[in-house]
This record gives C-alpha cells, sequence and structure tokens, in this order.
C-alpha cells in the first residue's frame, strides 16, 4: 500500500487527496489537493459550492498531531468557492 493511501485513510480526508509525501529530518510533510471534482464547502454558511473563485498561490501549511512521534505537516493552496 503507498504511503499517501495510508496518510489520506488515517487523515480522514474525503474531499482531498495526498499527493505526495516527504520526509525530512524534522518532520513528515505531506502535500494536499481537491480531489476530483468533489464539490468544496463554503466558509461561512457551509453549503456546497458550484464554481471555484481561484487557487491561492501561497502555499500554506498546518501542523497535525504527531504519526508514531514524528512532527506531521499539511502544504495545501486553498481554493477560494462562490
Amino acid at each position: 500500500m503507498l504511503i499517501e493511501t495510508v496518510l489520506r485513510k488515517e487523515m480522514r480526508l474525503k474531499a482531498h487527496t495526498v499527493t505526495h509525501a516527504e520526509h525530512t529530518e524534522e518532520a513528515m510533510v505531506v502535500f494536499i489537493d481537491q480531489l476530483g471534482t468533489r464539490l468544496l464547502r463554503c466558509g461561512v454558511c457551509r453549503r456546497r459550492c458550484q464554481k471555484v473563485h481561484d487557487v491561492v498561490k501561497k502555499e500554506r501549511e498546518w501542523r497535525d498531531l504527531s504519526m508514531q512521534g514524528v512532527l506531521l505537516l499539511l502544504r495545501y493552496h486553498p481554493r477560494r468557492v462562490k
């Protein structure tokens, strides 16, 4: 089984997929992206949005819970929805 599949199932990602993962000295860095044509939700009203306004150019990083004592960082290009 691929490490990407294990990470996706462990983090319970439904509308996102793990594109690839890198292991550095300090942490495991996981890159995620939108899964196919799944609809994303509005951050305000929580309704599903039909259109994506744009993709934020600057990549954002979130710190997640450690997995087996290794720091886990998520990197993602957020999408703004209409």
